[in-house]
Order: structure tokens, then sequence, then C-alpha cells
């Protein structure tokens, strides 16, 4: 796959618009909500920056991101001992059904889950990237 130039990234990124309502969107919504709130009075907004920062670390943990590096690098030695014993073994019927269990497992547990997590994640950072930009955009706007 050839490798994106810079203008072709940002020429990408002023065309996407579709992108740009979904974010424009998410931007209004969290903007009148924490409006509503600050007129009623029960919103901080520097308590809710700090709440909010603290929400958005937690996809920057370093080590949980040591533990699953460390959980991925066990799993494929367990994977390639795996794919030895059955490379290894006589039987081709052996072979061929590990072959099969090893791939419905990789697929089943890993890519399964992993999709619905990185999208999970993306969702919920992008959310809290744009309260966080609302908030100092309201606190600039109140000062």
């Amino acid at each position: 796959m050839k490798e994106k130039t810079i203008d072709e990234i940002h020429e990408e990124h002023m065309n996407d618009k579709n992108g740009r309502d979904i974010i424009n969107d998410l931007y209004k919504k969290v903007y009148l909500k924490y409006i509503s709130l600050i007129e009623n009075y029960e919103l901080d907004i520097r308590e809710e920056m700090v709440f909010v920062e603290s929400k958005l670390n937690k996809y920057n943990n370093e080590l949980l991101n040591y533990y699953m590096n460390f959980f991925a690098s066990i799993l494929s030695g367990v994977c390639v001992a795996m794919i030895t014993v059955f490379i290894t073994s006589n039987d081709i019927k052996k072979l061929i059904f590990g072959f099969i269990l090893l791939f419905l497992f990789v697929y089943l547990i890993i890519m399964k889950n992993s999709k619905y997590d990185i999208k999970e994640i993306s969702n919920e950072k992008k959310y809290y990237s744009i309260c966080l930009l609302v908030l100092n955009d309201l606190e600039e706007e109140l000062l």
C-alpha cells in the first residue's frame, strides 16, 4: 500500500464532510449540555476538566499497555508452539484440524473482541477530547 503524502492527508481531511458533521454535532450537544449545567449552577468547570482529563488519561495508561503487550507476547509464544506441534505431526488430519482450530481461536477470541474494544475506546476518547475542548472554550468565554 502506497504511503500517503502530507498533501493527500490534508486534502482527505478537508473533504471529510461526514466526519466533520459528526464532530460538529457532538461538539454542539456537549456545549449545550454544559451551558445548561452552568446556568443552573450545577457545574464547576475546573472540577469537570480534571474529571474529563482523568477519563481521557486512562487510555494512555502505560501499565495497561505493558500488560497487553506482555499478554500478546505470551499468546504468540503459545501459537508458535502449537504450530510447531501441528507441523511435526505425521497425521495430516491433525495438522489441518489444528490450523483450523488455531485460526478460529485467533479470529473469534482476539479479533472479534478487539474490534469492539478498539471502536469503543475510539468513541470514548473522541467524546472526552471534545468535552475537554468545550470546557476550555467555555472557560475562555466566561472569563
